[in-house]
This record gives C-alpha cells, sequence and structure tokens, in this order.
C-alpha cells in the first residue's frame, strides 16, 4: 500500500482507535517505512507531551469581568438584530415603491426582480450549508 493510506491510520493508531488487524498492519508498515515510523514518533512525542500539560486557573479577574463580557455580547447581538431587521424593512419598502413606480420601465423592474432573485437564493445557500455544517461540526459543544 502507499503512504497516502497510512497517513490517517498513523494518527487512529497512536489514539489507540483501530481494530486488530489495522494495527497490525500499521505496525507491518512501520518496520518498512521510515517516514511513517518518524511521523509516529512524533505524534506519540506530541500525546506524551501534551498528556503532561497542566490546566491553569484563569486570574480572578478574568472571573470578575466575565459577566460583564456576556453582557456586552447580549447588547452586540441586540444591536446585530436591530440592524439587520431595520435595513430588511427599508429594502422591503423600498422594493415595494421601486415596483409600484408606474415611471419606472419594466425592464427595470425585471433587471432588479431578477438580482433579487439571485440574491435570495445566494443567502438561502450559505444559511442551508451553514446549517448543515453545524449539524456535523465536532466543535460546536466547545464552551469559549
Amino acid at each position: 500500500m502507499a503512504c497516502d493510506h497510512y497517513g490517517p491510520l498513523i494518527s487512529a493508531y497512536v489514539d489507540d482507535e483501530l481494530d486488530e488487524e489495522a494495527r497490525a498492519d500499521v505496525e507491518g508498515h512501520m518496520g518498512t517505512c521510515a517516514a511513517c515510523a518518524a511521523e509516529m514518533q512524533a505524534l506519540l512525542r506530541l500525546r506524551k507531551e501534551m498528556g503532561q500539560m497542566v490546566l491553569r486557573e484563569p486570574p480572578q479577574v478574568v472571573w470578575d469581568e466575565y459577566p460583564a463580557c456576556v453582557a456586552t455580547r447580549a447588547w452586540r447581538n441586540i444591536g446585530w438584530v436591530c440592524v439587520v431587521g431595520g435595513t430588511a424593512a427599508a429594502v422591503v419598502i423600498g422594493v415595494v415603491a421601486f415596483a409600484c413606480d408606474p415611471e419606472v420601465p419594466a425592464l427595470a423592474k425585471g433587471i432588479v426582480g431578477l438580482m433579487g432573485v439571485g440574491l435570495l437564493s445566494l443567502l438561502l445557500s450559505v444559511a442551508k450549508q451553514r446549517c448543515r455544517e453545524a449539524k456535523t461540526d465536532p466543535y460546536t459543544r466547545i464552551l469559549r
């Protein structure tokens, strides 16, 4: 097998995620491939060093300021909702006024309408992709 096949298996081997057959396959490859053996040694060293790391408690000032950070974030979110909501309302009013104006040529209305449909489809596709990624993102449960 090519070394490209063993790349992901080396990490799984170090993390003890392989069944016996796959472990034996990786161990056999390590005996014949110096590059993969070196990568495994590097991962084993990294795992050992990470296991020796000590989590430090943040200073008391961080805990004292935390409620203010939460409140600031909440106010910031409220501000964004107001900005987006106000902008959406202004756009709707502008589109309705534009569409109802008898002096605007039909071609201009059609072009602007086509641009609006394109923009809406782009926004919906981005929202759909973000929702799909949020469901499969392994890091969503990590608290910041």
